[in-house]
């Protein structure tokens, strides 16, 4: 029977927890990507993930194609909002608000992008939506837009 020291032990020991922590970073680094699944095509959900995902690659036309007609008049064409991209945008649910569709995302920001420098910055936002005949479209300016109020007559 070998006979093995304490020292070769400890060795795999920590050797072991080596691998652990590699796994767990990772794991981290591929969960913080933002490359969550892909919704189902034509849905409200998917028009939300386009306009996330074209908002996070710097696409701000491709973001604004998202809008109705109606919104994308009232939000000016600006080539720099004022922010720093999200890191992490997640889908967190969707519900029917009469003919509307609100999706609920999170929304990550990281590291210098946060309110406090070197932390995650996460917060909740709703993205209201229509069905209009190109499909599902974003009725209400969505985070981090501000665009003119609707005038009701």
């Amino acid at each position: 029977m070998p006979v093995t020291s304490p020292s070769h032990s400890r060795s795999v020991l920590v050797a072991v927890a080596a691998l652990v922590l590699v796994a767990l970073v990772v794991a981290a680094v591929l969960s913080g990507s933002g490359g969550g699944k892909a919704e189902d095509p034509g849905s409200p959900e998917a028009t939300v993930q386009a306009y996330f995902e074209a908002l996070v690659d710097g696409r701000r036309s491709d973001a604004r194609a998202t809008f109705t007609d109606e919104l994308a008049a009232r939000c000016p064409e600006v080539t720099d909002i004022g922010f720093s991209r999200p890191s992490r945008v997640v889908i967190t649910g969707s519900r029917l608000d009469g003919s509307d569709t609100v999706v609920d995302v999170r929304i990550t920001m990281r590291g210098s992008d946060a309110v406090l420098v070197g932390s995650d910055d996460t917060f909740g936002e709703q993205v209201r939506l229509v069905e209009t005949p190109q499909g599902w479209r974003i009725s209400e300016s969505p985070w981090p837009y501000v665009c003119a109020m609707k005038v009701i007559r």
